[in-house]
């Protein structure tokens, strides 16, 4: 589920689709992925009904997961709610372009989302993984897959939003909270992408016998034709799926949410790994990202790391209970690091004997 991203939960254009469930998918809408994200090391083509098989376990079996619907999408991969053959239960599947399924990916990946199965300890509020995979298509090409828990839409979804009790906006500020001193501490990691397409809603696990009872909850499943000049391209799907709108779903009583969206996450640890800047919304860049690309940073003081984490928990802190984030504007904080052209770096000013 999300970031690296796991799936975007945004807002529908204006545009519908015709009512036979089929549309056109060169229409404007922002609920699903580009055709050009697609391609030799793009998302792997997805059709409902689609059929994938988990490893093979000591047993000799295997786990048989069905797509049924679709969760999201973000840059590095797509995202399906699928049901578990064996006992009919619904799960998260991410599905990583051709890209980012290489092994060294998969190692760094596996320290931020380890497996349940793994020994280590897992944080409800953080998501984990069930099960790993990789798909193998005809030309040798392989996507890494991720079995992952069935989450709902963002906290910040106006849908959850307008849900949500005073004492549920608390538990879920702890929730975030201990969830990133965890991060900090146990797996000495940094998110450096808290978004709020990152924080997603726990919900109460599902089991579907049937497609027609998942759509029940998530929304009907709504598909946009592909150009027939581009659908017959083996790397382009021959339609797109609209992103759930969990429209079935109460959401009175959420309480709980787990952080996603791994892919840039980095190694406290490695400094090498550590970068100078981030990829993450405006809204919730931190100031020392925003005077760096004004220069204003010593060279010394450019690696990021904990702080990053810290403050973009307090812009979605704030966001929760405001509905608003701190510098109102995303342009707001910026103005203000221009400003501080005009003076000297702190390092600078300060006498060498305290500096």
């Amino acid at each position: 589920m999300a970031t690296p991203q796991r799936p975007r939960y945004t807002t529908p254009s204006s545009h519908s689709p015709a009512t036979s469930g089929q549309g056109n998918a060169t229409s404007d809408r922002r609920n699903v992925e580009d055709l050009a994200d697609y391609g030799r090391d793009g998302y792997r083509p997805t059709k409902i009904g689609d059929v994938l098989f988990g490893p093979t376990r000591k047993d000799g079996t295997r786990n048989q997961y069905t797509i049924i619907h679709k969760l999201g999408f973000g840059p590095s991969s797509t995202v399906w709610c699928v049901r578990r053959e064996s006992d009919n239960s619904a799960h998260a599947l991410k599905i990583h372009r051709v890209s980012l399924s290489a092994e060294y990916f998969q190692k760094r990946m596996k320290k931020f989302m380890p497996q349940a199965a793994s020994g280590a300890i897992m944080l409800p509020s953080l998501v984990h993984v069930k099960e790993e995979f990789c798909v193998t298509r005809q030309d040798g090409r392989q996507h890494w897959c991720l079995v992952l828990p069935l989450l709902g839409p963002s906290v910040f979804d106006p849908q959850v939003d307008r849900a949500l009790r005073p004492e549920a906006r608390q538990s879920i500020c702890e929730d975030l909270a201990y969830a990133v001193h965890h991060l900090h501490s146990s797996r000495n990691a940094c998110h450096s992408n808290l978004s709020p397409s990152h924080v997603l809603v726990r919900i109460p696990d599902i089991s579907i016998p049937t497609s027609g009872n998942i759509c029940d909850l998530l929304g009907p499943v709504e598909k946009f034709r592909v150009p027939a000049r581009v659908a017959n391209d083996d790397d382009q799907p021959n339609y797109l799926v609209n992103t759930a709108s969990f429209a079935g779903l109460s959401f009175s009583h959420v309480w709980s949410i787990s952080i996603v969206g791994f892919t840039n996450a980095f190694d406290l640890a490695k400094e090498v790994q550590r970068p100078t800047t981030l990829l993450c919304p405006s809204s919730i860049t931190p100031p020392e990202v925003i005077v760096d690309k004004l220069s204003l940073v010593m060279e010394e003081d450019r690696l990021l790391g904990k702080p990053v984490d810290v403050w973009q928990l307090g812009c979605l802190v704030f966001k929760l209970y405001t509905g608003v984030f701190p510098f109102g504007f995303p342009d707001s904080l910026r103005k203000l690091a221009e400003n501080m052209d005009r003076f000297p770096h702190p390092s600078i000013a300060m006498p060498l004997e305290i500096r």
